[in-house]
């Protein structure tokens, strides 16, 4: 007899499982569930069960998380999107970009950020990303400098956390101005002497 399994789910703004009446039967390896909300955010969780004697384990730990955005495209591997981004000139032609990420609890953890720099006061995400800092697991904050930029030039200044090729799409952006290079020193300086009578 093939093993039967009782699918159960929580509410669709994250909340927890709730394991008092299944959604569903299963009798296979597949379940397609009612449509989702868009968005939404949902936990599933899978028990056996014998259908003869109507016992059921009681496992916490067979769960999927699944989320939906607004269009109802899948986003449940975005990671959660950095926080606390500033931008700072530094140097006569860079900005020193940092923020802080706060791992979620309903979200995984992200391998890379993506970092933007548009000149200008919006990032232009279409463009590709100029730098792709590390994930560091337990790291809270995190810096990267930019350099190679226009003198006097604004830059919207943009980050994205990203895990494989799953990016969250945050649209935080904070803008900063490159100094640019101080006039040079003057050199040979000379006095000359004078007498007034």
């Amino acid at each position: 007899m093939p093993t039967r399994y009782h699918l159960y789910s929580g509410d669709h703004a994250g909340g927890p499982i709730d394991y008092s009446v299944p959604i569903g039967d299963v009798f296979g390896t597949v379940f397609d569930t009612p449509a989702l909300p868009k968005p939404s955010r949902t936990w599933f969780g899978l028990r056996a069960w014998d259908d003869q004697t109507g016992m059921e384990e009681q496992n916490r730990d067979v769960t999927v998380f699944v989320a939906l955005d607004a269009a109802g495209n899948d986003v449940s591997r975005e990671p959660a999107a950095p926080l606390a981004l500033t931008a700072t000139p530094r140097g006569a032609d860079g900005i020193e970009i940092r923020w802080r990420y706060m791992a979620q609890p309903n979200k995984p953890e992200p391998d890379h950020y993506q970092v933007w720099a548009t000149p200008g006061v919006t990032v232009d995400y279409a463009q590709p990303a100029v730098a792709l800092p590390l994930y560091m697991p337990g790291r809270l904050d995190y810096v990267s400098p930019l350099t190679g930029l226009l003198a006097g030039q604004l830059y919207a200044v943009g980050v994205r956390a990203a895990l494989g090729r799953a990016v969250e799409q945050n649209t935080m952006q904070v803008q900063a101005t490159v100094k640019g290079a101080p006039p040079k020193n003057p050199v040979d300086l000379t006095a000359l002497v004078t007498f007034r009578e």
